[in-house]
This record gives C-alpha cells, structure tokens and sequence, in this order.
C-alpha cells in the first residue's frame, strides 16, 4: 500500500478506535453500544480487506473532506460490507438514530431533510422545532414574523367556542406563557385552562421592634450593609437582628461560628 492509501487507513483506524477504545470521545455511541467491526475488516490483513472493499463501493480518494464519509445502514449493527457505504456528510447526518424526525406534509422526514426540500435555514428550523412549533409553521412563517404572532393567530376551540391565546388569557384570567407551557407539557387546551395555577411560596417574616418584614423590607428600612441573601442566612444561622444587619461582611474564607457574638468577637480579635 502507498501514500495514497494514508486517507483510507485513517478511515479504518477510527472505525476501529470508536468501537474498541474507551478512551475515544464516540465510544459510547459505538463499542460502548455494542457496535463492532467484523472480522473480515480486523487482523493481520483487515485493512487489505477493507481497502478491496471500500475501492468496489463507492470511495473516492479524491473526494472533498465531508463528501465520502463510511456510513453503516442499520444503525443498530456493525461494520461489515453488508451494513456499510460511502455517502457525504449529510446523508450520515440523516441516518443517525438521534435525529430529530418531523411531520412536513403527511411525511416524516429529518430536520436535515426539511431545509432541504423548503429552502429554509437548519438553524432556523431547528431552533423553531424545539420551541414547540409545528413543521408546516415553521416553514410557512416568514423570518420576520415573531412567534408570538404565530401562535397568537391560532385558535383554540374550548366549551364549542374558538379563542386566540390573547382572548383565552384575558377571558379566563390564564398568563400567556403559562398556557403555552401546559399545551408543550400535553395538556388538552381545557387542562391548560382550568388548572389551578401555584402560587409562589409565602415570603417568610421577621418580627424586628415589635413590627414583621420581609428580608427585602427589613434591609431597605434600616439600611442594611449586606446583601439579601447575606442577611436571610445570617437570621437562619441563628444570628440577632441587630448583629445580622450591620456586621459588615469580611474577605476570604472564613469559618461560621454558630453563636453571632462568638463570630463578632473573632472579628473584632482579627482587628487587633
């Protein structure tokens, strides 16, 4: 074999690397899933084997990078001349068991597939996929035309009547995005509709000169000198009102003290 079959045994020795080496970054995806190289492929002349091959099938040295890639057929099985062709990088990219399938015209087809045959942009069509859009809206909306006119446009019939999502939210009192989210999550629209929306948990209070605040009011009305999420775990960890809102904050690494007064005099000692 010459240098002209350097390109080629690059081929066969990443084949081989991703099917039995953990230390490859693809392992999972194949020698981790039990994806192997047939024999004929392997041994002393495994590559001889594989280069007869590969020159009756479809390889071509001279092919730009991308355009003459090995492909196995069934996803599900290994690296053997029945279950394997050259193809570019797209065809692979269409053939890979994660591929994100979508209805364009009673078809399925891969994302990959749709740009193709409508001329919009993958980015484009992906990114609008995975926001809930259908595949015939997404190809049929123009690139200026926000979402939420999309989905503002459509109708969604409850009770015998057709509502907007704006109608829906100001007749039934349901945020916008709220219902959205319930019809992503599968909820029928009269689910997204009547369920109860949670309501956030109570703020906690503290009861500080014989009135309660909030951990927001009680660092804004007394001028606290540290952060709210300072102070909310100074009051948990035990410490005084007092101590909690205007013992200053120090630099570093330090250890807690249970006791305030302990802290502030390990402050005050540090000081010295």
């Amino acid at each position: 074999m010459n240098n002209s079959n350097d390109r080629l045994r690059k081929v066969w020795n990443g084949m081989k690397y991703r099917c039995y080496s953990p230390h490859s970054d693809s392992y999972k995806n194949y020698g981790g899933r039990g994806i192997t190289v047939c024999d004929e492929w392997l041994g002393e002349n495994g590559f001889e084997h594989f280069h007869a091959w590969a020159m009756t099938n479809g390889y071509d040295e001279n092919a730009p990078k991308g355009e003459c890639t090995i492909d196995r057929i069934d996803n599900n099985k290994g690296y053997s001349p029945n279950n394997c062709r050259f193809v570019n990088i797209k065809a692979q990219a269409n053939n890979k068991r994660n591929n994100h399938l979508v209805d364009l015209g009673g078809n399925k087809v891969t994302v990959a597939e749709a740009t193709d045959m409508t001329g919009l942009n993958y980015n484009t069509m992906l990114g609008r996929i995975k926001r809930g859009w259908g595949c015939d809206t997404a190809v049929d909306t123009p690139l200026n035309e926000k979402k939420s006119t999309a989905h503002n446009n459509k109708t969604y019939e409850y009770n015998g009547e057709h509502y907007t999502i704006g109608e829906i939210s100001k007749k039934f009192g349901i945020d916008k995005r709220t219902f959205r989210t319930r019809l992503e999550k599968g909820m029928t629209v009269a689910q997204a509709i009547e369920s109860p929306v949670k309501s956030r948990k109570e703020e906690a209070t503290i009861e500080y000169q014989g009135k309660k605040y909030t951990i927001r009011q009680l660092r804004k009305e007394f001028d606290c000198v540290v952060s709210c999420s300072t102070l909310e775990g100074r009051l948990k960890w035990g410490w005084d009102v007092e101590n909690a809102l205007y013992t200053p904050t120090q630099k570093g690494n330090w250890k807690r003290y249970k006791c305030p007064e302990t802290k502030i005099e390990k402050q005050m000692e540090s000081t010295e």
